[in-house]
């Protein structure tokens, strides 16, 4: 009842022309359409500071896939060079073991991979890896046969080469190219 009188007084204070009392009555419907103004854009902000985060989640993931790589090298002996982070091997090793059941599909596959016949490296790859499931030559296969689809290109050999990386990243952590892996993947993430 008291806010019907309140009411009353503000509108007739406004009719007699009597501004203060008239800019009383208005202002708490100017501060509530503020108040929604506000609210909206921190609706906005709120929603644009969720993106940064998830694109910033992505970049230290990729940075960290960088680090693992640069530990790599160090671990293994390699280059301390931070820029070394960025290079990886382009040329698969020689064969080292010899009694492999995978030791010659290896080899067909080097050379074909060092001939530059990167889609018949990456079927040879890949082909070593389903019928010598248990060679010691499926760990490095996996990275050389991403290595190949990468070197073709294309957003589908892109695509399996980061599923390829994926595998070996859980399957075999400890390989001797998961350093080399890791800069591929970044190097994929980037061109896809």
């Amino acid at each position: 009842m008291r806010w019907i009188h309140a009411g009353l007084i503000f509108a007739a204070a406004a009719a007699l022309g009597t501004p203060a009392i008239a800019q009383r009555a208005t202002a708490p419907r100017a501060a509530a359409e503020e108040l929604a103004e506000v609210r909206a854009v921190m609706g906005t902000r709120a929603a644009e500071l969720a993106r940064v985060r998830t694109v910033t989640g992505e970049r230290v993931a990729e940075l960290a896939a960088v680090r693992s790589g640069l530990d790599a090298y160090r671990i293994g002996g390699g280059i301390p060079d931070p820029a070394a982070a960025w290079s990886m091997r382009t040329e698969a090793p020689d064969a080292w073991l010899q009694g492999d059941p995978a030791d010659s599909l290896y080899r067909v596959a080097r050379a074909s991979l060092n001939r530059g016949r990167y889609r018949d490296a990456g079927d040879q790859f890949h082909e070593l890896q389903r019928r010598y499931p248990s060679s010691g030559y499926v760990a490095n296969a996996m990275y050389w046969e991403a290595f190949a689809l990468y070197r073709e290109g294309g957003t589908d050999r892109l695509r399996k080469a980061q599923s390829v990386l994926s595998a070996q990243r859980s399957k075999y952590p400890q390989a001797t190219t998961s350093g080399d892996a890791a800069t591929l993947a970044v190097r994929i993430r980037g061109e896809l």
